[in-house]
């Protein structure tokens, strides 16, 4: 995996953001454009190839194509497909391997993005996006617009660096745990049945894991349902009381004040923050 640098004082300037959504066979246009491109998948698979490597995105992945790059479709989808898309650019990046960035010991001096991942929290970055989008069909001015999209790379950037640095940390034993709670989060689960499958003590898995990961396992548990609930919140027309069920939670009260917490608005408040998308078919 490649990774594009870009230093902090460098900021990148806005140009277009839309939704893509196409409901027919559709293959992506042979492209070379002069500025970044972001893809945040959303529904269905995307086959694009960039330069020399193919790539079949899919919901919750991301890819970035950099300025300059001949990407494409190499064959047609088979369904329905969403993803947003923005457009950047910046004077000057670098494009780095894994092993180059902690040699160069760059990370506190340069945005990190990748050129793909499918291990970013991609629910936090759409939500992030659509606000950027929302404020792209208001009359707003230009440093309105490139300060939310560097706030939107930084955030990109966070979650970059956090992954390479856990990737380094000599506890990774616990990354397990951490992806059992995210794939089973929307169930019946709490520390008992955790320890009880990774065979550990409760009061040591307690203790490590907050150590470690910086959170309780009730709160990691709690924050992968509530950032599932802004997703379904500003992208589908369920009710609160469907998505407090389907993410787990039986008590819908406890869900709005779990979530207000979380968010400092209620679930209605927060839908009414993404009314405003841009669509695009071609």
């Amino acid at each position: 995996m490649d990774f594009y640098t870009i230093q902090f004082d460098d900021l990148a300037n806005f140009e277009s953001a839309g939704i893509f959504v196409n409901n027919k066979k559709w293959k992506h246009s042979h492209r070379i454009l002069s500025s970044f491109e972001i893809i945040v998948m959303i529904e269905g698979v995307l086959p694009i190839q960039v330069s020399n490597t193919q790539y079949r995105v899919k919901p919750n992945e991301l890819l970035i194509i950099p300025p300059s790059a001949e990407h494409f479709g190499f064959e047609f989808t088979t369904s329905d497909i969403k993803f947003i898309w923005i457009h950047f650019n910046c004077s000057k990046f670098k494009i780095n391997d894994e092993k180059s960035l902690f040699l160069s010991n760059i990370e506190n001096s340069s945005i990190i993005l990748p050129n793909y991942s499918n291990k970013l929290d991609v629910q936090r970055i759409i939500l992030m996006s659509n606000h950027l989008l929302d404020i792209t069909q208001e009359n707003v001015n230009s440093i309105y617009l490139n300060l939310f999209l560097n706030s939107t790379l930084h955030e990109i950037n966070y979650q970059t660096q956090k992954i390479l640095k856990e990737r380094q940390l000599s506890n990774l034993y616990l990354q397990p745990v951490r992806e059992f709670i995210r794939i089973n989060c929307f169930e019946d689960i709490d520390l008992g049945s955790i320890a009880t499958h990774f065979n550990y003590n409760k009061s040591y898995l307690s203790r490590k894991y907050k150590k470690v990961m910086g959170i309780g396992i009730k709160q990691q548990i709690n924050k992968f349902r509530i950032s599932r609930a802004e997703y379904l919140l500003s992208n589908t027309s369920l009710t609160v009381q469907e998505i407090s069920s389907q993410i787990g939670f039986n008590d819908e009260k406890y869900f709005m004040r779990l979530f207000r917490k979380n968010t400092n608005s209620t679930p209605s408040e927060y839908r009414k923050l993404y009314s405003q998308r841009h669509f695009n078919k071609e």
